[in-house]
């Protein structure tokens, strides 16, 4: 089962969103400080094995100067278990969020030490009891 997963690109002018668009740097996009999801595939010492996950953009909501209302959205399957970084006010510090997407869609959230327990055992996000 798929379900999507969407975050607001804040402060994110049009010459930023230009210059995300034209490369794939992971490194780039995090100095744009853009919501970022990652699909975690296993442990790295005290860290995660993560791929970052390209986001589709929609402008359809956005203010003149593309500072507000630029939505991503990800498509996510069930199994893989997702890590998201995003900001929901200018001022807010980061969201950070560990996912899952149960078999019959819903989207979950889990602690850190239950994402080490699966990935540990290389096991997908359990459906919800």
């Amino acid at each position: 089962m798929k379900t999507v997963f969407s975050a607001e690109a804040i402060g994110l002018s049009p010459v930023q969103a230009r210059a995300t668009r034209r490369t794939d740097s992971a490194e780039h996009e995090r100095r744009q400080a853009l919501p970022h999801l990652w699909e975690l595939t296993g442990l790295l010492g005290r860290g995660f094995q993560r791929q970052l996950l390209k986001p589709k953009q929609d402008w359809s909501q956005a203010n003149s100067k593309g500072t507000r209302g630029v939505w991503l959205y990800w498509t996510l399957t069930a199994g893989p278990v997702y890590e998201a970084r995003y900001r929901i006010t200018w001022t807010s510090p980061y969201t950070h969020r560990f996912l899952y997407v149960t078999p019959d869609g819903g989207l979950h959230d889990a602690t850190e030490e239950e994402v080490r327990e699966w990935l540990s055992h290389l096991r997908p996000a359990p459906a919800p009891s």
